[in-house]
């Protein structure tokens, strides 16, 4: 006797199934995928990232910059300040524009390919080659003013301090 079990997660982006074959001697299960392992990541990426303080907020790529990579990124904070650390191979420091609008950071840059490989075909391709946009929405109590980037050997860190978030305050009685 088979007994099937499908999951459904979003209209149609991600369809695992699994046979389980109930017999007494033993238990088989058979997964397929009609997606691969990055489709599934992506999906998950784009429907269930959550943001550092607030889980309504996310870090995206700009619908506009269609057609460009997304930059990979650490996020770390404490008390004191927010830490973004990106390792960006192949692109000068010069290369790179980093703005921030509101409580959006946006990285952008161009990776190019460093030789040229028009009469190659390519056998296997992990790298991304061309434009990059990353937006970082950051929490409330950021201090803009007292960004600072700073470039190590291809890594760039983004240090952004946070504003006093004691919001007591001892009034006087005059």
């Amino acid at each position: 006797m088979t007994k099937k079990i499908s999951t459904h997660i979003g209209i149609g982006k991600i369809q695992n199934a699994a046979r389980i074959s109930e017999s007494p001697r033993h238990m088989q299960q058979d997964r397929y995928s009609i997606l691969d392992e990055k489709d599934a990541v992506d999906f998950l990426a784009q429907n269930f990232s959550e943001t550092i303080d607030n889980k309504n907020k996310s870090t995206t790529q700009d619908p506009s910059d269609e057609g460009e990579g997304q930059l990979s990124i650490d996020v770390y904070q404490n008390d004191h300040e927010i830490t973004i650390i990106s390792a960006i191979a192949g692109v000068l420091k010069t290369e790179l524009q980093i703005t921030i609008t509101d409580e959006t950071l946006t990285i952008k840059g161009e990776r190019q390919m460093p030789i040229d490989l028009k009469n190659q075909q390519a056998i296997n391709q992990e790298c991304f080659w061309g434009k990059f946009t990353r937006h970082i929405v950051l929490p409330n109590n950021v201090n803009p003013e007292g960004i600072k980037a700073v470039w190590k050997k291809n890594i760039l860190i983004i240090t952004i301090p946070k504003t006093n978030t004691d919001k007591t305050k001892i009034i006087k009685i005059t």
